[in-house]
């Protein structure tokens, strides 16, 4: 007997290994993934602007970063005493212009770094809604909560997503040719649009997902939206919020993006190293006693001999 329907995502030819390294831009979808990378000791560079969510705000930001177009001051939008730079996540706010601008830039040599020496990139999609600030026009990538007054809401049409998703791959080509991209969309669901409107925003989205993919031989689709949608399909995989995968939601997704990414021959050293994380992790009851002193030299010992084999994984 079935009791859901199973789903075997298209295998990347060009397999996370060892020294991959990984650079993702997007939904917090993508930072759940750059977290489990992280975790397993993969060098990554995951949203260095925090998250984003529309495919112009993505666009955006690889300009930026391919053809060093750093920030300046008449990118910043001020309210009040606060500087915002509306092109990023709203954690990039500050009251001094000039401070802001150098934490901009900072991030911009982050992200350039990071795309260049990527031998994966991830992109995840989360919503074809984007807002523009009506006294410019400008796609924002965050309304930083200034007064929805400041703002226009747009859906984007399959055509401008197609248009956007296939020139932020040509940038990616034109600085690093041989990444191989990884296009997704986000399995979170945006109810604040309303669930009619999100269900035609990510079906706006993965239409021009697969028209790209077909026209990309270097980009690849994972279905991490499909996965939970369409395979787990179920409220108790949500958090509390009904919004956001849960813990449990988020590990099958890893499996099947393992099972899709990552080399085979790379699971026992993620085994080892899952196993010294655990130990990292555990929090005694009685630190002092001399078992607990015991289990702390024996991990070391691992820590060590696994450093001996690959002296690039730092604990």
């Amino acid at each position: 007997m079935r009791f859901f329907t199973p789903l075997s995502p298209k295998e990347s030819e060009q397999k996370v290994v060892l020294d991959s390294r990984i650079c993702g831009l997007g939904s917090c979808f993508a930072q759940t993934i750059g977290d489990r990378l992280n975790y397993y000791k993969w060098p990554t560079t995951i949203n260095p602007f925090g998250v984003v969510f529309h495919p112009l705000a993505i666009e955006s930001l690889l300009d930026r970063a391919v053809n060093e177009r750093f920030f300046v001051k008449e990118d910043l939008y001020q309210s009040g005493d606060l500087f915002h730079a509306l092109a990023v996540n709203a954690s990039f706010a500050h009251h001094s212009s000039a401070a802001l601008i150098r934490a901009l830039n900072d991030q911009l040599l982050i992200l350039r770094a990071g795309l260049v020496s990527a031998t994966h990139i991830l992109l995840t999609f989360g919503t074809a809604y984007c807002f523009r600030l009506k006294t410019t026009g400008q796609a924002v990538g965050n309304c930083h909560k200034l007064p929805q007054a400041l703002f226009e809401k747009e859906l984007l049409s399959v055509e401008q997503i197609n248009n956007s998703m296939a020139r932020t791959l040509s940038l990616i080509r034109a600085i690093n040719p041989k990444a191989q991209v990884i296009l997704t969309v986000s399995p979170v669901r945006h109810l604040k649009d309303g669930m009619v409107e999100n269900n035609r925003s990510k079906s706006q989205l993965l239409t021009a997902v697969h028209q790209v993919v077909g026209q990309w031989p270097q980009a690849l689709y994972f279905p991490a939206y499909e996965l939970m949608m369409d395979v787990l399909r179920d409220y108790r995989f949500y958090k509390a919020d009904m919004i956001h995968p849960s813990e449990e939601a988020q590990d099958f997704i890893w499996e099947h993006f393992c099972n899709t990414v990552v080399d085979p021959q790379m699971q026992p050293l993620l085994q080892e190293i899952a196993t010294i994380q655990q130990g990292l992790a555990h929090r005694p009851i009685h630190p002092e006693r001399a078992a607990h002193q015991d289990f702390k030299v024996k991990l070391e010992e691992r820590i060590a001999k696994l450093q001996e084999r690959h002296p690039h994984i730092k604990f």
